[in-house]
């Protein structure tokens, strides 16, 4: 989608940026100095709707970085403002002359508006409300934000005020699949929070002025919504509205990455034209998910593209999917490497997925666990108490590093001190916010640096009911079902939620009893549990959208050289963290005993091959 530099008090090149910022040859940037601040965009989208905006009368100027959902009124309303450059940007210029922060901050959808005023030589700057876009910051004589922490660290680097490497924060990426809010790679490069306004002023001295939160969940200082009928009604509505503006014709040729879940045919069915979209899904071999996917995009008389994955599909995009998420994250869910060439053959001007419906409407940021009938699992859960450890499984690691990741995890947390359901919320913000850090960020923020990606579930009225919703009502993800069932109609709920294998609308009791006469019905054909690779020892399918990530590492030749050819810095570093005696295991030891662990450890090696600096500088106090 786009990236973003701005910087004060350093003695910057922006031809330098502007180069690290073009991960792909379509980017286009924009550069320039207001007299003393730098500042680069860069984006794949666009132009005409999405570049920077500047008013000559005010010298003031406008940046959005991301993407904002609009009305077609208001797109319209932007051709005719007297400003340069984009309709966006114009947008956010105009509400920033005429209405102030108060105005800016009403602002929809997943992105950071900036803007530049000139005379008074003071930046002032707006995360959105989840922190769906990534932004990072650092202060010092001087300060800097920046949507990429290596691209900050470099300029940093280069202005004489490099930074140490946080190795703490690596030893938390291996534990846990990610790492807390605020750190990254780099000391005193920190992720700036969600929903807040940022004040800098580049006068005399550079520095930021103040810091203001502007919005968080309503449930912090309300009573939530508890009533289903009034919580699918809302729902319903939120997600329509949140599609319409999202698949405007004015933004080109869209395409939904379709599953045959409830998320992205919520996309498809919700569109303002479905038949005018294109639907993409990958799949490693045929399954039930894939033909899902063809039967909801025939039913919207939608086109619909497939692209098969082969077994190295990840190993070959691992090492661009680090490159360009920052490598804090596991490659195992970068899952979109392969479609680079095809948005760009096809024109593609708008991607929309179905991320973020599990995190914020479906519970799976709470600590929760499934129930259980005859000592069998069933797709509904049930709240546990809390827990540090909620989604992705933690590793074990050594244990004076485990200490250091501990410490964080305390400290973020400390606001979870009581019990009761207040718990479960307090600590679902604080895994979510922001949320471009969470578990499997690796594959949106590849991404979105690669396309004209978009998050519907960024929309203000989205969120306002994510803040609202009891616990309760999200654990299961029924209302959200039922919401998606009413926006698709009789055609879209024909096709079954491959999740779970019952309707899309399903309420807790008819979810289970679809869930539990599909088992039989496998058992009797002697289908086992669905997944290919159970049948076919050279296949890494699942029965639903991803592979089987053990199998992957088995048959991969590349990973084999890899382990061979490893940089012995690497390999004694990394050993400290993770344990010696582990690097001792062969390709197929990994692949039985810990799978997850082998790939983060595969995905923090390549992003200390891409930043070699990095273990000449190692903190981790």
């Amino acid at each position: 989608m786009s990236d973003l530099y701005v910087s004060a008090g350093l003695d910057v090149n922006p031809t330098d940026v502007c180069a690290g910022l073009r991960w792909l040859p379509s980017t286009n940037a924009w550069a320039g100095d207001c007299g003393g601040l730098t500042w680069v965009a860069a984006r794949v989208d666009n132009p005409t709707l999405w570049s920077p905006a500047r008013d000559p009368a005010s010298q003031t100027q406008a940046i959005v970085a991301g993407r904002f959902a609009f009305d077609e009124s208001e797109w319209a309303s932007a051709e005719r403002l007297p400003y340069q450059g984009g309709l966006a940007a114009r947008l956010l210029l105009d509400r920033w002359l005429q209405g102030g922060a108060q105005a800016v901050q009403q602002l929809n959808g997943a992105g950071v508006a900036v803007i530049m005023d000139e005379r008074a030589r003071e930046l002032h700057v707006w995360t959105d409300r989840m922190g769906f876009y990534p932004l990072f910051a650092w202060q010092g004589t001087g300060f800097l934000v920046c949507s990429h922490p290596d691209i900050a660290a470099n300029a940093l680097a280069t202005a004489g005020r490099p930074c140490a490497f946080d190795a703490v924060t690596m030893a938390e990426f291996m534990q846990t699949g990610t790492a807390t809010q605020p750190h990254s790679y780099w000391r005193g490069i920190d992720q700036c929070e969600a929903g807040t306004y940022y004040h800098f002023s580049w006068g005399d001295e550079a520095r930021l002025k103040n810091q203001t939160i502007y919005w968080r969940p309503a449930y912090f200082d309300e009573p939530y919504l508890e009533d289903r009928r009034k919580i699918v009604d809302q729902l319903e509505a939120a997600l329509s509205g949140a599609v319409a503006k999202r698949t405007l014709s004015r933004l080109g040729h869209t395409v939904v990455l379709l599953s045959a879940g409830a998320d992205s045919r919520a996309v498809l069915f919700g569109a303002r034209n479905p038949s005018e979209l294109t639907c993409l899904t990958l799949y490693d071999d045929p399954n039930e998910e894939l033909f899902g996917a063809q039967n909801l995009a025939a039913a919207a008389n939608a086109a619909h593209i497939k692209i098969r994955r082969d077994p190295d599909y990840y190993i070959d995009h691992a090492a661009q999917a680090v490159r360009l998420s920052g490598g804090m994250w596991s490659i195992e869910s970068a899952h979109y490497g392969g479609l680079i060439d095809y948005f760009r053959e096809a024109q593609v001007d708008s991607v929309l997925t179905g991320c973020y419906a599990d995190y914020l409407l479906k519970g799976l940021a709470y600590n929760r666990q499934a129930k259980r009938i005859l000592g069998r699992d069933i797709p509904l859960y049930e709240l546990t108490d809390f827990d540090y450890e909620f989604y992705l499984p933690f590793a074990q690691i050594e244990p004076e590093w485990s200490a250091k990741v501990q410490e964080r995890l305390e400290a973020r947390f400390a606001p979870v001190n009581s019990a009761g359901i207040r718990t479960c919320s307090v600590a679902e913000y604080l895994r979510l916010s922001p949320i471009a850090r969470e578990g499997d960020a690796a594959g949106r923020l590849t991404l979105r640096r690669m396309s004209g990606h978009d998050f519907f579930l960024a929309d203000s009225e989205v969120l306002e009911l994510f803040g609202r919703m009891a616990p309760g009502e999200k654990l299961n993800g029924i209302p959200f079902g039922m919401a998606v069932a009413n926006i698709v109609g009789k055609r879209g709920s024909k096709v079954p939620n491959n999740n779970y294998g019952a309707t899309v609308g399903a309420s807790e009791t008819q979810r289970v009893g679809e869930f539990i006469a599909a088992s039989l019905r496998r058992k009797v054909l002697r289908k086992g549990s669905g997944h290919p690779f159970e049948r076919n020892p050279s296949s890494v399918a699942t029965a639903g959208s991803w592979p089987y990530m053990p199998r992957i590492i088995k048959l991969s030749d590349q990973l084999r050289d890899w382990c061979r050819s490893q940089p012995a810095d690497q390999r004694e570093f990394i050993s400290g963290v993770i344990g010696s005696e582990r690097l001792g295991w062969s390709v197929d030891d990994w692949a039985v005993r810990d799978a997850t662990l082998f790939v983060r450890y595969y995905s923090a090696s390549l992003w200390l091959s891409q930043n070699p600096v990095a273990l000449r500088r190692v903190a981790h106090d």
